[in-house]
């Protein structure tokens, strides 16, 4: 069985097979590591994660067995899904039916790398993610670095909360100039 965490507040962590029973998990084999909002424990349950852990890396085939997928809650069934050079923010929609609910994942927040890439004129692939204070993110690519943060406020958007700075490190090998890029949030 592969590796999965599963990470249920106060430093508790579960293993796969005592939460999922066998089998299921990524098509790559990549590693999971399992955050559940807290309010979410009774909707919000292993499987429905496993799933968006299987939509997130299908959308973004490049995933592998040395790769991990974290997914982790950061509002009422509302969850990140990071990994294989991506981040996207997916909520769970659930639809009343004649005999139980039908609920599935659909991406609230663009993925973060896309974003970040058309902020410093630089290709994904080229770029490294860190993360910052909270829901923030620290991107860095092209002799660039700007800092975002996940604001959801009803829908989830990623804001640019520092400006595109440069560092003097090209990685992209692209020349680049910091003017015209987004403008930011002051904290």
């Amino acid at each position: 069985m592969r590796n999965v965490v599963f990470g249920l507040g106060l430093g508790c962590v579960v293993s796969a097979a005592s939460m999922l029973g066998c089998g299921g998990g990524t098509a790559s084999g990549a590693a999971l590591q399992v955050s559940i909002y807290p309010s979410d424990r009774g909707t919000v349950n292993g499987r429905r994660l496993e799933s968006l852990a299987r939509q997130f890396e299908e959308q973004y085939a490049s995933c592998t067995a040395a790769d991990t997928i974290s997914i982790q809650g950061v509002a009422p069934q509302t969850y990140s899904a990071e990994g294989c050079g991506h981040m996207v923010v997916y909520q769970l929609q659930c639809r009343q039916g004649m005999y139980a609910s039908t609920c599935s994942w659909s991406p609230v927040a663009d993925d973060l790398m896309a974003r970040a890439a058309t902020d410093m004129s630089c290709q994904p692939d080229t770029m490294d993610m860190q993360p910052a204070a909270g829901m923030g993110r620290t991107v860095m690519g092209c002799g660039f670095t700007a800092t975002y943060v996940l604001q959801c406020q009803g829908m989830c958007a990623w804001q640019l909360t520092s400006p595109v700075t440069q560092t003097g490190v090209a990685t992209g090998g692209n020349t680049v100039t910091s003017g015209g890029n987004s403008a930011y949030i002051a904290q």
